[in-house]
């Protein structure tokens, strides 16, 4: 499952930054933020994880922690599902 996700989730960072860096060229653990995801952009990437996977983030949820990595938003979404 978790490589679903993961595909999944860089479909959505492919349209939010593919431009930038491709997402196929960040690591799981890499910070997305230093690989040009910005604050606009990360909320940007968290409604259409909400939408492509049909969960609704809780705001207590919406932390850097959650959404840092693609190894973390694959955690995250595993525990939403």
């Amino acid at each position: 499952m978790s490589s679903d996700i993961e595909a999944r989730i860089r479909k959505v960072l492919d349209a939010e930054i593919g431009d930038i860096v491709p997402a196929d060229q960040i690591g799981l653990e890499e910070n997305l933020g230093e690989c040009g995801l910005t604050s606009n952009n990360y909320i940007k990437v968290i409604v259409k994880i909400e939408n492509e996977f049909g969960i609704e983030v809780a705001d207590e949820d919406l932390t850097i922690d959650n959404f840092m990595t693609i190894s973390r938003m694959i955690a995250y979404i595993e525990k939403k599902l």
